[in-house]
């Protein structure tokens, strides 16, 4: 069972879900719009070689911001990092956005590694960058606000049927239609915080919307990847790749001493991954690094 704490960073509530276990600090940061909860499979697996700690973002799930700009988002993780006692963590990030947003923070994060649990693009360059547009572009991020109703908000006594619906939307969606009820419950409730006469979920679409339009001028795909001056795994699904996607990868891993990556079933997100495939491939990874 998670155990929820809370901490100040800087003047700032943070929040996290400490999985337990023992062993090397992991610190587990889920992608832009998304909550600790999202790592609520995974990390009791983690939890039987190591230390998983997943933290909500700045402005996001239950750590609080009253004004949220672009740099807090990601601005004082090494800062959280040391919060909660951490040196050298391995560090998992649910997708490659987080980087995308702001590489410099994690090398602040002196982290004994990175891996990314998933590939928006295994291109460089204008074709990584297509990669990315399409799957967040104006189009597709449309798409996802009405699948999940991202910027909602509500009275008081709405909460619980916003969530019921949400969770009976999740059941016919081929991403989430296998995900258990439960789990996709608190990960919905960990977006809601109570304000005034209600509630309302977070992030704010104003500052979603900036994030991606910075993410989208960064570099992308394997150029993203060559920007993190560190030891990084990928970690990928196996349905989110093709047979032309593995060669590029298996090749890239190849060209350079720094960089692994290792297949698991599943996809594709984090909470259909396959969470034995999952947790032996992260567990591989700490045992190479320290």
């Amino acid at each position: 069972m998670a155990r929820d704490v809370r901490f100040d960073v800087e003047g700032a509530e943070y929040a996290a879900l400490d999985f337990g276990g023992e062993g090397h600090d992991v610190l587990l940061l889920s992608q832009l719009a998304s909550n600790a909860q999202v790592w609520g499979l995974l990390a009791p697996a983690l939890a039987e070689f190591c230390h998983p700690v997943a933290v909500d973002l700045r402005g996001h799930g239950q750590s609080a911001a009253d004004v949220l700009e672009i740099g807090m988002i990601t601005g004082q993780l090494p800062a959280v990092s040391a919060a909660l006692g951490f040196e050298r963590p391995l560090v998992v990030l649910e997708h490659e956005e987080l980087l995308a947003l702001d590489p410099t923070r994690f090398a602040g994060l002196d982290a004994v590694g990175l891996a990314l649990m998933s590939v928006a693009s295994c291109q460089r360059g204008e074709a990584a960058r297509q990669d990315w547009a399409e799957m967040v572009g104006p189009e597709a991020m449309a798409v996802w606000v009405e699948r999940f109703s991202l910027f909602a908000s509500g009275p008081a006594e709405t909460r619980e049927a916003y969530l019921d619906e949400l969770v009976d939307r999740t059941r016919t969606d081929w991403i989430t239609a296998d995900v258990p009820p439960d789990q996709m419950r608190a990960y919905f409730a960990r977006h809601l915080r109570a304000v005034p006469g209600g509630w309302r979920r977070y992030p704010e679409r104003d500052v979603l919307f900036e994030a991606l339009d910075i993410v989208l001028l960064q570099p992308h795909g394997l150029d993203l990847r060559d920007s993190y001056d560190g030891i990084l795994w990928n970690i990928v699904p196996e349905e989110i790749v093709d047979e032309s996607e593995v060669a590029i990868l298996d090749e890239y891993a190849a060209s350079r001493a720094d960089r692994e990556v290792r297949y698991i079933e599943g996809g594709p997100n984090l909470d259909t991954v396959d969470v034995d495939d999952a947790a032996a491939a992260i567990e591989e990874m700490l045992r190479a690094l320290t």
